[in-house]
């Protein structure tokens, strides 16, 4: 799949599942990984711990594997330079398209403009 096509289908989800979201700038991919429930676990816990960031640097032994579950960390903005992150999932499946499963709202201190 094209990557751009695949990319605006992840900030779809992301404005489709959050009304308070109209569009979305500055998007960034942080890490993708095999969707498992501790996988998501740990990911959160980055993003309550504010060290979201770290997320690109631990190496793949950090994560459980469960090959054909995607799961996709972004980071973004929203029109008024909110940032936010949002935590994506996806499968290999050829009908299913990205879903946002949480798009969590960073600090002020981590706004994007």
């Amino acid at each position: 799949m094209n990557t751009t096509i695949y990319i605006d289908q992840i900030i779809s989800s992301i404005v489709k599942n959050n009304e308070n979201i109209e569009g979305v700038k500055d998007f960034e991919v942080l890490r993708m990984i095999d969707y498992t429930a501790r996988n998501h676990k740990k990911v959160i816990e980055l993003v309550n711990n504010g060290t979201i960031d770290q997320l690109k640097d631990l190496p793949e032994d950090n994560f459980e594997v469960n090959e054909g579950y995607d799961l996709i960390a972004v980071k973004f903005a929203d029109d008024q330079g909110n940032a936010y992150i949002g935590v994506i999932y996806d499968s290999t499946d050829l009908w299913q398209d990205p879903e946002a499963l949480e798009v969590i709202p960073l600090p002020l201190e981590k706004r994007l403009v």
